[in-house]
């Protein structure tokens, strides 16, 4: 069907040499993977300790225990933490000129994984971060690309609940901060 629509226009930019839509096909490819390298995007602790957070310098095993801390305190219990030890490399694809602090809050949430409720409040603390410290522009395109590119059913190292094997079942059912089930699955003990 393609390639009739390309027929006698092989030379025009919309149509590749074969009849295919070639290059329009890669430029929106493109275009929808940057948003996914930009985010923030823990494969391995890139960043190396002390780690600088909330005034408080922390270590590589000090650090991985604050971000199980902040899964418990999130309503999990412990036979539902990420069974892979956690990561960070503060904004992967990005510089971390003054947000690795945002970057690394955002990695713990990712992490510990949830309901995706949960993935909306890490993304929207991360989006209020970032603007405090560079403004609403870099905000916005780092919101932007950990919206697009975070999902939890993406098969990459950055996606929402990446503490997780991926497409492996995963604790949905965490209180959201502020009030509220995280969502319709069973209820989290209240601690």
């Amino acid at each position: 069907m393609a390639a009739e629509r390309c027929r006698g226009l092989a030379s025009t930019p919309r149509c590749g040499s074969n009849g295919t839509f070639v290059r329009n096909r890669l430029v929106l490819g493109v275009s929808m993977l940057w948003p996914a390298v930009v985010a923030c995007s823990p494969v391995h602790s890139r960043l190396r300790p002390p780690y600088l957070l909330d005034g408080r310098s922390y270590s590589e095993t000090e650090l991985g225990a604050r971000a199980v801390q902040r899964c418990l305190s999130g309503g999990r219990v412990a036979a539902e933490l990420p069974p892979v030890p956690f990561t960070t490399d503060g904004c992967t694809g990005a510089s971390d000129a003054g947000i690795t602090e945002c970057c690394i809050e955002h990695d713990t949430a990712y992490w510990c994984g949830g309901a995706a409720r949960l993935r909306v409040v890490a993304d929207a603390r991360l989006r209020r971060c970032v603007d405090a410290r560079r403004g609403p522009l870099v905000a916005g395109v780092v919101y932007a690309a950990v919206r697009v590119g975070g999902s939890g059913w993406l098969p990459f190292p950055w996606r929402w609940g990446y503490g997780y094997p991926w497409l492996r079942a995963r604790p949905t059912s965490v209180q959201v901060p502020g009030g509220g089930e995280g969502s319709s699955g069973s209820q989290a003990p209240r601690r």
